[in-house]
Order: C-alpha cells, then structure tokens, then sequence
C-alpha cells in the first residue's frame, strides 16, 4: 500500500535511477535545454547534476524580475483526462542569497491538445526556499476527463524589487499516480463469547464516471487462523457500488471462524474508490445490532494512538462491557508494538503495558484487552489506551456489550508523545 509521501519516496528512486517519466522530453537535462520553452536569458544549462552523473546536468533559472514575480520553464504534454498524476522536479536553492523566494513545480490541464487557449486550473507543488541541497518539490493533481494537454512548468519566485534570486532543477516526473490500498483493520465472520456471531459486510464504490476500476482484495487473518493466501479481484463499472454480504465468510473470501483486516487496492490515477463496512450480530433476518468500520487511507497508519471509552466488567460477562483490541501492520517489515491501559479519571497507569512484535502483514487481535494488561479486576466504563509502534500500524478497539452481543468499533486518533 501506499500513501502519497510512499509515492513521493516510489517517484524519487525512480528519478535517483534514471527511470523519469518518458511523458516529458530531454527531463533529466542530459541534452541542454531541448524540450523546454523559456524566455532569455533566464535559463541556463550547466554540468551539475543532482545525481552526480557526469553525462547529464541540470538548469540553473535566474529570476531577476523588479517586482515579485515568477519565471518559467515549461513544456506541453498530451495526455489522458480523467486520471491523477504525480509530479515534481528535483531543486536545489543556495542560501546567502540577497533576494528570497522559491522554487516549486505547477501543472495547469487544458481542453485542447496543444495548450492553447484559457487552462481548466493549476496545481502548485511543494516549494524549497533554501538551503543549498538537492530537495524533491513534488505534487498531486486530478485531470479532468475533458483534459487533452497538460502545461508542466518549473517556477521560480522572487521576492521584492531588487536583486535576483536563482535555483537549479534535474530529474522532472508527470507520472500516472501509483497504485492505492484502502485498509479496513478489523472484520469478521467469527462465533465470539457468549455465542455471538460477528460477521462483516462490505461495500466498494467506483467514484469514476467514465473508468472501470479493478480492484485486488487480500484478506489478512489473525495469526493461528486459517485464510486464503491469494488475492480476490473483482471489476466495478464507472459509478457502480458492490456489496458483499458476509464478505469473510461466503461473500468473497470463503474463510469462515476466522477475522483480520481488509486491503482494496486500486489504480487512484481512474478515479477515486471509496469502502465501508459494517460489522454485526446476529444473523439476517433477525434484527441486528452493528457499528461502522471504516476503510482507511495508508496515511491514517501511525506509530501512535489514542483510543477513548474502553470499559470492563471485573471479567466477567454477565454484564457490562469487555474491550478487545489489535493491530494491522501494513509493512513489509516487523513492527514493535505497545499496548498501555489508563484509568480514565486519574491518568494512572492499569495493569501493566503489553509488548507484542508483529510480522509483515499481520493482524493479531488481544481479546480482554484488560486481562492481557493485567488489569482484570477493573470495572469501568471511562478507561483508555494508547498504542505505539515502531513503524506506522493500524490500531484498533472493539467494545462489546456483554448483554446484547452489540460492538462499538472505536476509532483512534493521534496523540501527542
């Protein structure tokens, strides 16, 4: 899975080993100038290149304007509407200038196929202002479907009237954007204390109104449990929601008295897929008692989470609620993860924290959560629990009425240290 800075790291790699997007002529600046329009004398080829390769180099753009303003290098691209694309250029800006200001990237789509005429909008990347190190200004844009060109431009701004302002740029990218993974961490179809039956459903929605979507389903159950190794596929048509009932047990992966977490990874340069699923007992028809689970961006992963409102019942199950809970780890690495119970009204510490280590691609769930933490005497409705880890995972709470089987699925948020 990846989130956009996952891209952005994916994108610069790619630049670092020479693999730039072919979309964009001479982008690596191995030829001169060719390939770019500009206006004397702003733009100047030189040998210096961000790789360090001695067969390419990089511009050198002088702003030298007497009044606040930007000068460019740009280039028309013909493409395909309706998709989102990454770019970026890398730049470098030397410090102890006597002017300030920025060097970035924009893209500005067009109706035509030539860059002629009024552009749809523009799309600005992220700026570097100094420092003197080859930096990635990098951005993301959706193109309209009526798009046939796109302008991409590197920019530089100079502040004030007087002086100049320069920065270098190498290695430009206008790329499809890379594939993205929505994760929904916890779901069921599973027989649980006091012969409750937790059972998901799930929902996917193609947003796009001209692309189909392919879209790769892996099921990720908790450890000790058996679940199918390969990946699910299945197509939506531009504006279509599919349902699948009971989506761990019958509905698409086959794997009942299991649970674990969900990954639906799509291609976000169509379109946008958005996911929801609802997690239940009892069975249909009967009338059922449920709670929303999301499915969340690969940027919602975090290293530490705050989760409010747990509650236990001294252990047992006569009453009150019990409190589960677990983790998804999204990596292709180990992750180091801490479980630690406070009392809600004190701040102080309940039982003792929990330290697990997850495998790649794990999803493990601590069921009473208080009795692993050492706390199971504990009968309360106001405690909570921070989770951390060594590398960003989905972290997740389940708290269950003990009477009726009815779950609350409790959504983190970040903490402060």
């Amino acid at each position: 899975m990846r989130s956009f800075a996952a891209r952005v790291l994916l994108l610069a790699s790619l630049v670092g080993s020479r693999a730039v997007a072919q979309s964009l002529v001479n982008a690596t600046f191995s030829s001169g100038l060719t390939g770019w329009s500009y206006q004397e004398p702003i733009a100047l080829w030189t040998s210096q290149d961000a790789n360090g390769s001695p067969v390419s180099g990089s511009v050198l753009v002088t702003n030298t304007n007497t009044a606040t303003s930007e000068v460019t290098l740009r280039q028309c691209v013909t493409l395909s509407g309706g998709r989102t694309y990454d770019f970026g250029a890398k730049a470098k800006v030397a410090s102890g200038q006597a002017a300030t200001g920025g060097a970035r990237t924009r893209v500005l789509p067009y109706p035509t196929e030539n860059c002629s005429g009024p552009y749809l909008f523009y799309k600005t990347s992220s700026s570097v202002a100094g420092g003197g190190e080859w930096s990635s200004v990098v951005g993301s844009v959706d193109v309209p479907a009526d798009a046939k060109s796109l302008s991409f431009l590197l920019v530089l701004l100079k502040n004030g009237s007087t002086g100049q302002f320069q920065a270098s740029f190498d290695d430009a990218w206008l790329v499809p954007a890379a594939p993205t993974t929505l994760t929904v961490p916890s779901s069921a179809s599973i027989h649980g204390n006091g012969s409750s039956f937790f059972h998901s459903d799930l929902w996917v929605m193609n947003h796009s109104p001209s692309h189909g979507q392919t879209i790769t389903a892996r099921y990720r159950c908790f450890t000790g449990q058996a679940c199918p190794p390969e990946a699910k596929t299945f197509l939506l048509a531009p504006r279509q929601s599919m349902l699948y009932a009971d989506v761990v047990g019958p509905g698409l992966f086959a794997a009942p008295e299991t649970a674990g977490a969900i990954e639906l990874t799509y291609d976000r340069s169509l379109g946008q897929v958005s996911a929801a699923s609802r997690v239940y007992t009892p069975s249909l028809p009967a009338p059922t008692n449920g709670t929303a689970v999301p499915a969340l961006e690969s940027a919602e992963a975090r290293t530490r989470t705050l989760f409010v409102g747990l509650g236990s019942n001294g252990g047992s199950t006569a009453s009150g609620f019990r409190s589960n809970a677990g983790a998804y780890n999204p990596g292709d690495s180990s992750v180091s993860v801490t479980f630690t119970l406070y009392n809600g009204p004190t701040g102080t510490v309940l039982g003792r924290p929990f330290t697990r280590t997850w495998a790649p691609h794990e999803a493990y769930q601590i069921n009473n959560v208080f009795a692993v933490l050492e706390a199971a005497s504990a009968v309360t409705t106001n405690a909570y629990l921070v989770v951390t880890a060594s590398a960003p995972v989905f972290p997740f709470v389940t708290v269950i009425d003990n009477q009726s089987g009815d779950s609350v699925w409790v959504r983190g948020v970040a903490d402060a240290p």
